[in-house]
């Protein structure tokens, strides 16, 4: 009998990055504008805090490393796609090209022998009592991460629905012209979504150094910036976003259970 709390525990660990990627493209799209450009953010966050973890042992400064990296991006774009009005999908291939090449680049400024060494990883926050209890250990005893990802659900819906910033964020993008003419800042609330995005992709890819992997290779993101352009889009029903990379959590599991299988059937061992 096969025991699944491995596979569960795993789909977990897997699902801050695109419940983080997708909220961030629900604040964006909110206001009218398209973060094209998640996935290239996405790999400079996560090199960036790759590097950081590795030259200074910190864990903390790799956490914050990933929403600053996309507070920058945040801005440039802002200015780029708001204040010049260039073309939204020219740019952000322009920064999924930038990531995709930055990527290894930054690493190059490593010292020789270096690229590849573990970094400090998050500890898992066991809850008393509840983390216990045997059929419930993959889903108490996470990293914080993947308890904020689950709480930044419904946090995200009360903000863009239930308050006066979401609703002028909302406003923004349905009718520009005609939420100028009653005093909403427009460029303001585009920038606040298009900032929002950015950073919460920034935190999406930083993740994946101190949440999954523990340490790095190239295109160690694996596509998720393009899954939230998709995700994103009309869909902040929380358990949608959440449940979605629960399930596609499973394929990171290949090589525990698919990949062990077939190296042990009749297929060609230089395959695996």
């Amino acid at each position: 009998m096969i025991d699944l709390t491995p596979i569960l525990f795993a789909g977990l660990i897997a699902a801050p990055p695109i419940v983080f990627a997708s909220l961030g493209q629900i604040f964006c799209e909110k206001t009218g504008e398209f973060n094209i450009g998640m996935e290239g953010i996405m790999l400079v966050s996560a090199t960036t805090t790759y590097i950081v973890a590795l030259l200074t042992k910190s864990l903390l400064l790799s956490v914050v490393t990933g929403p600053l990296v996309g507070a920058v991006f945040g801005i440039i774009l802002a200015f780029l796609q708001i204040k010049l009005r260039c073309d939204q999908i020219i740019l952000g291939l322009g920064v999924i090209l930038l990531g995709i090449g930055l990527d290894p680049y930054l690493v190059g400024f490593l010292p020789e022998g270096m690229v590849g060494r573990p970094v400090p990883t998050l500890p898992p926050a066991r809850i008393p009592f509840l983390s216990d209890l045997a059929w419930a250990e993959f889903i108490f005893g996470q990293n914080v991460v993947v308890y904020l990802s689950i709480l930044a659900i419904p946090c995200s819906w009360i903000v863009l629905n239930k308050t006066f910033l979401g609703l002028k964020l909302a406003a923004t993008g349905e009718n520009p012209k005609g939420s100028d003419v009653v005093g909403i800042k427009v460029f303001k609330n585009k920038f606040i979504g298009l900032l929002v995005s950015c950073m919460l992709g920034g935190v999406a890819g930083g993740y994946f150094i101190y949440g999954i992997a523990g340490s790095w290779i190239v295109g160690i993101t694996g596509g998720v910036g393009f899954l939230s352009l998709a995700t994103g889009i009309r869909c902040l029903s929380g358990a949608i976003v959440f449940l979605h990379r629960f399930f596609s959590g499973f394929s990171m599991l290949d090589s525990l259970f698919l990949g062990r299988y077939l190296r042990s059937s009749l297929w060609p061992k230089h395959i695996f």
